[in-house]
């Protein structure tokens, strides 16, 4: 009261050649708080969708004012005359997320951004972007097994000119584009999950990555020009500190993309290193033309040399969740199991090696934390942007070791007296482990059983849906506003419309792909009488993607259609 109003803030738009702005969302946050919420990004989503070339025209439509901002990915920029990104995405180089990071770390990025002058754009910033992967109706682990076939791809002269140097023949696509007339794609797990391409190639080869698909961010010149120098700063310094934060967006969607490839039965085969061997030498004649250029032999050379330094880390290859090494419950106790607080402030950063170079400058690294430590799993939350992390650790003497994200094995010195955890970085790592001492709160607890699709979700139905898939059983009582509540065996659910209402509880189980709904108890209002019953049974093929679970119905059991006719959308993690 008595105060001044503040301004609104400045919108900027940002051109988006994808159905979601999820990758940029960590950035965009982090514009907002950096500039002291003056500045406000806002994405138009589907930017020229259905175009093969829509990243070249969304970066023409950022140089001509049509938008302020934009992203594509860094292979892009290869189509309009800029070169300098071109080592990003040279072919097996940049092969995990953790060389990734690094790269993008390094003084390499400010140079390459550089480079987007050419373009008639302002670079902004780089962040890290998902793993593409070869995905074949018949395996792809060897030159030989490219010989002929047409794959498909999105944008790139270092795509076309590496297709051709295995002897495949190269068809760009749109984003999401259809896939059926082509023998494979290029593509990241995350996309082959949502667009279904596993439906029309079957083999994913697991430790092959063709290139990162970075995100690079720039704006309109005038755009940029106009804004104040804090303004400007604010957006020049919110890629590097959204990275850690979208790169934990791309981890996560590709592990939930994983599980669902596992589940529809998707084959992971393996290059041999005779197999690797061949195709790095396939692809030389690339190298050759691009390192006629200087700059771009000088950085290919750098990441080569970060490369070798991660070597004793080899990344991960893609497996079904069951495989991967995620969690050791069977592991046995560590002198430092239990629960652990630790507040990190800005202030606090700012007195850490790295923050000056953007390493520890994001908003993962701020927080209340909260990290326990149980039997060889790990998990933390609190962070500030709201992303938690967790995984396997081990204890070896003094060093403990975290297996985060299946990026590598991140190592620090540790002493624990009278409560207090004090951690030593040992090389790479997560700043917010070692700011200061973790206090301990607490023991650690059992695990609770909780199962994949655990959370609350929504879907809203009328009769039109049901009529549209050609249900048998439209009554009031089968659509309207549903929640689902689904937490560790236990469901309760409830239906709502103008006519009829239901709540209904019980049981249920997840096994592998079906999960079954047991009914224990129901009320409501049944003006035809369809009510769910005690001791009905409904089992449904599921898939989650994202925050959207989608059911299918399982051969010889109860799969309501009034549950299938549209995904459920999560809205929350617990009860």
């Amino acid at each position: 009261a008595g105060g001044e109003d503040k301004p609104d803030p400045t919108v900027l738009t940002m051109a988006n050649g994808n159905g979601d702005a999820r990758e940029l969302e960590p950035f965009a946050a982090t514009v907002a708080r950096l500039s002291g919420g003056t500045l406000r990004v806002e994405f138009e989503n589907a930017s020229n969708a259905g175009t093969r070339d829509y990243e070249r025209r969304i970066i023409a439509g950022v140089k001509a004012g049509t938008t302020a901002l934009g992203w594509v990915g860094s292979r892009a920029f290869d189509d309009v005359g800029v070169s300098s990104l071109e080592a990003l995405h040279a072919p097996l180089l940049i092969d995990s997320y953790s060389l990734q990071r690094r790269a993008l770390a390094s003084p390499l990025a400010k140079r390459m951004l550089d480079g987007l002058d050419d373009a008639g754009v302002v670079g902004l910033g780089i962040l890290p972007g998902p793993l593409r992967k070869p995905l074949g109706v018949a395996r792809l682990r060897r030159p030989a097994d490219y010989a002929g076939k047409t794959i498909a791809f999105q944008g790139s002269g270092v795509t076309r000119q590496t297709l051709h140097a295995l002897g495949a023949r190269g068809a760009q696509i749109p984003s999401a584009g259809r896939i059926d007339a082509y023998d494979g794609v290029e593509q990241q797990i995350g996309s082959i999950a949502s667009n279904r391409y596993d439906e029309e190639a079957r083999y994913l080869t697991a430790n092959v990555t063709l290139w990162p698909r970075p995100l690079v961010v720039f704006a309109n010149p005038k755009a940029f020009d106009a804004l104040t120098p804090t303004q400007q700063s604010a957006r020049r310094r919110a890629a590097g500190a959204a990275s850690a934060a979208t790169l934990a967006v791309v981890r996560t969607d590709e592990r939930e993309a994983l599980g669902i490839l596992c589940r529809r039965g998707t084959r992971f085969v393996t290059a041999g290193d005779a197999d690797l061997a061949a195709l790095r030498s396939a692809v030389q004649p690339v190298y050759d033309r691009l390192e006629r250029d200087p700059a771009t032999k000088a950085a290919i050379t750098w990441i080569r040399a970060l490369r070798s330094e991660l070597s004793a880390q080899p990344h991960a290859p893609a497996s079904c969740p069951a495989s991967a090494p995620q969690t050791a419950p069977s592991a046995k106790a560590t002198p430092i199991d239990g629960v652990y607080r630790s507040d990190v402030t800005v202030e606090q950063l700012e007195n850490t090696r790295g923050y000056e170079s953007g390493e520890s400058d994001h908003p993962g690294n701020v927080g209340q934390f909260r990290m326990e430590l149980r039997n060889g799993h790990f998990k933390v939350t609190g962070s500030s942007d709201g992303v938690d992390q967790e995984g396997a650790y081990s204890v070896k003497g003094d060093v403990l070791t975290f297996e985060w994200n299946n990026e590598g094995s991140f190592s620090y010195r540790w002493s624990l007296y009278r409560g207090l955890l004090t951690l030593r970085k040992m090389g790479p790592g997560p700043t917010i482990f070692a700011v200061h001492p973790w206090r301990r709160t607490g023991d650690a607890k059992p695990a609770a059983g909780r199962t994949p699709i655990d959370g609350v979700y929504r879907i809203k139905t009328t009769a039109s849906d049901l009529r549209a898939i050609d249900s048998e059983d439209v009554v009031p009582e089968n659509y309207g506003s549903w929640t689902w509540v689904l937490d560790r065996g236990r469901f309760t659910y409830t239906q709502r419309n103008g006519q009829a209402r239901e709540n209904a509880s019980g049981s249920y189980t997840v096994a592998g792909a079906i999960f079954t709904l047991t009914i224990q108890r129901a009320s409501g209002v049944y003006p035809t009488g369809a009510a769910a019953k005690p001791g009905e049974q409904f089992a449904y093929r599921w898939s989650r993607y994202r925050d959207q679970l989608t059911l299918g119905p399982v051969k010889g059991k109860i799969s309501p259609d009034v549950h299938r006719v549209k995904p459920w959308r999560r809205i929350s993690d617990a009860p």
